[in-house]
């Protein structure tokens, strides 16, 4: 090739890079000036070194403070600053609008108190230029408010990449939790529902953006990345329920709405949409910090009772149920999981009090909300071990997990709750199996057992 066909190629590239960046880096700001600036100062000397393929654009959000003045100051044809003259009164709905600011073929939405990791950048870039994925999740590490590293990383992982469809991967990564974390995504441009999102922010200003995920990316192809996009910034103040307790006063709505009510009515959207299932619904498990899971329908179901004790105590009108909203509750919850049939009845009784004057109803209240505590405890203790469960084979228990299938020996004393918080369990060979379809599990199985009766002195294979 010669050096004129070189250099034609390569300015050639270049033109196509700038008119259409493989990534736009878009971060919505509102009143953090200083930060976003430094972010800004962060992160544009590594987008400059890729020539073209990265964007970043700040959206200012109305900001009250010098975000404009500060940002104003920097030029480079890289960056692009939008200054909103209306203020968008909550961050899901500045979210959903800032799309519409970027070029690139993939966005990656960066929270403008995460600090991004350079380094992932450049394998970023590698895997979007693939074109193989649609939703990219990365394995972030936690840092507190005032930039101290928390975790090793949110995820539990052995392998460096995880590949399954987005309705496969979404589920395991929770919902209120590790996949709410905007800062750990990508995710491809065209595939964003732009039409949806004012129906769904309408619902409920909190979690909106992953219903938007949820509904863009059904049919997708998705992956974890077992690398750190960012440290992701988490409040370990312990402010953060009083926060939404604030945020549920603005908005004129219960105490615990946004985890019971608002959840729910979500749900309810995406169920319609045919965007989610009864059995994804149930198998959603969130992370929390030191690696434990819950499953998200559970806590759900325990801030219901919580809201409806609120509803028949409180003096507050917002935190009164509705007989309808709490109707709808009760078939929703019963519909989706049966099981909770028994501590459904308790709360029924415990809402039925709103209709008992005086220290009766206090007395009811009381000792309906402990015999809940204790059913519930009983019921998440004895059912734990089958709650995600998918079949028996053998002496195996059989899991459906992210990338396949997992067998757990039924009478091993290994901790199966932590086995499978792994995104890929690991493959023990005698008490843990895995394959990716069940099929090859029970054969695997099959053929452990057959070595094991041999280890043990048999003298057939059958």
């Amino acid at each position: 090739m010669s050096f004129a066909t070189q250099d034609s190629s390569r300015a050639e590239a270049e033109a196509k890079h700038s008119l259409a960046p493989v990534l736009t880096i878009c971060v919505p700001s509102y009143n953090r000036g200083e930060r976003v600036r430094t972010l800004v100062d962060y992160l544009l000397p590594t987008i400059v070194a890729y020539g073209g393929r990265i964007e970043l654009v700040v959206s200012n959000n109305a900001s009250r403070d010098r975000t404009a003045e500060l940002l104003g100051e920097v030029s480079s044809p890289h960056f692009r600053l939008h200054n909103r003259t209306i203020h968008l009164p909550t961050a899901e709905e500045h979210i959903f609008a800032v799309a519409a600011l970027c070029r690139g073929k993939y966005i990656w939405f960066l929270g403008d108190d995460d600090i991004p990791n350079l380094e992932t950048i450049l394998e970023l870039l590698s895997l979007l230029e693939l074109d193989r994925y649609d939703f990219l999740f990365f394995n972030s590490i936690y840092i507190d408010a005032h930039g101290g590293h928390l975790d090793a990383s949110m995820l539990r992982m052995n392998g460096g990449i995880v590949e399954a469809p987005f309705s496969t991967i979404a589920p395991a990564l929770g919902f209120i939790s590790t996949l709410a974390g905007l800062s750990n995504v990508v995710c491809r441009r065209a595939r964003l529902d732009d039409a949806t999102w004012p129906q769904i922010v309408k619902i409920s200003y909190i979690y909106s953006h992953v219903v938007w995920w949820y509904l863009s990316f059904a049919g997708g192809q998705a992956a974890i990345v077992n690398r750190p996009l960012v440290a992701y910034r988490q409040d370990s103040s312990g402010s953060v329920g009083s926060d939404f307790r604030i945020t549920a006063t603005n908005f004129g709505v219960g105490d615990h709405h946004f985890w019971t009510l608002g959840l729910l009515r979500l749900f309810l959207f995406m169920e319609e949409r045919g965007a989610i299932t009864n059995e994804q619904i149930c198998n959603i498990w969130e992370r929390r910090r030191d690696g434990s899971q819950f499953r998200l329908l559970d806590n759900m179901f325990n801030l219901f009772c919580a809201q409806v004790v609120l509803s028949v105590k409180s003096t507050e009108a917002r935190n009164r149920l509705m007989d309808e909203e709490f109707a709808l509750c009760r078939r929703w919850f019963l519909r989706v999981d049966p099981t909770l049939f028994d501590c459904m009845k308790v709360i029924e009784f415990i809402y039925s009090s709103k209709r008992v004057a005086g220290e009766d109803a206090v007395a009811r209240i009381s000792w309906a909300a402990a015999d809940f505590e204790a059913l519930f405890s009983h019921r998440m203790e004895k059912t734990a071990r089958y709650l995600n469960i998918s079949s028996f084979y053998r002496c195996f228990d059989i899991y459906k997990h992210v990338n396949g299938y997992v067998g757990i020996a039924q009478d091993s004393a290994i901790d199966r709750r932590s086995v499978l918080s792994w995104i890929d369990p690991s493959d023990d060979g005698t008490e843990v199996v895995t394959a990716p379809d069940v099929p090859s599990l029970r054969n695997r199985i099959d053929n452990l057992l057959v070595a094991k009766r041999f280890a043990d002195g048999g003298t057939s294979a059958t």
